[in-house]
């Protein structure tokens, strides 16, 4: 058997996968299948919710490049509140889905 070099080895386990990046069209049944997938965001704030949910049901909610993003186990990182929002108003919007982050991911969002 061969054994391969160790900095072929190396490399290969330090490849980080690229996510996968796609325009969706949300609507309020996968909302809430993956709100299923959300143990990890911060509490929710009610406020903001009906915010988005009265803005999509007037139909002013438009796909602005903000993203639902997932992690690499399909755990929602970012984005309860609009998905909250999609199943409140009953209305299906599209939207940027970022698959594949880091599990890391919660800890540094919003610190920038």
């Amino acid at each position: 058997m061969v054994k391969a070099a160790p900095t072929t080895r190396r490399a290969a386990r330090q490849a980080p996968t690229m996510p996968a990046v796609q325009v969706v069209t949300i609507t309020p049944a996968l909302a809430e299948e993956w709100l299923g997938k959300n143990s990890h965001n911060r509490d929710l704030r009610n406020r903001l919710v009906a915010s988005y949910a009265e803005a999509m049901s007037r139909g002013e909610w438009v796909l602005n490049g903000d993203a639902i993003r997932f992690d690499t186990l399909g755990n929602v990182l970012d984005g309860q509140h609009r998905l909250w929002a999609v199943v409140e108003s009953g209305v299906a919007i599209q939207a940027l889905v970022v698959r594949g982050l880091d599990g890391a991911l919660p800890k540094i969002l919003d610190q920038h």
